[in-house]
């Protein structure tokens, strides 16, 4: 059995390939602060700074259980207060008319295939 860090590592390498696909930058990855930690920064081609957080779940132990079942409000309000913080910290990365958002990214993954969702503006 996959350790659930070895599951959400993975999900997050997904998650970096997806972005770049799309055509987005990647600013950071797994970016930490005392209190907590944002998965993946990147750049919307449109401008938009994104913060994603990243839920990763192996099939064969999800017992019926939705990646997007891991990202409660508790979650966001941590994930809100990062990100306010980081932008706050990096001013200068934020486009005045586009400012920021955060984005959930819910990866199944069944026998080594991806099946992901992509939230917007959560």
């Amino acid at each position: 059995m996959e350790k659930s860090s070895e599951t959400g590592k993975k999900g997050e390498d997904f998650a970096i390939r997806y972005f770049k696909k799309l055509g987005y930058h990647i600013l950071a990855k797994n970016h930490r602060e005392k209190w907590g930690e944002l998965d993946i920064i990147v750049r919307d081609p449109d401008k938009t700074i994104v913060f994603v957080e990243v839920k990763t779940i192996n099939e064969s132990n999800s017992q019926w259980v939705k990646p997007e079942d891991h990202f409660d409000i508790k979650k966001l309000d941590k994930v809100r207060r990062l990100s306010s913080f980081y932008a706050n910290k990096n001013w200068q990365l934020i486009n005045r008319d586009k400012g920021w958002r955060i984005d959930l990214i819910a990866l199944t993954i069944d026998n080594g295939n991806y099946a992901v969702s992509h939230y917007k503006n959560v």
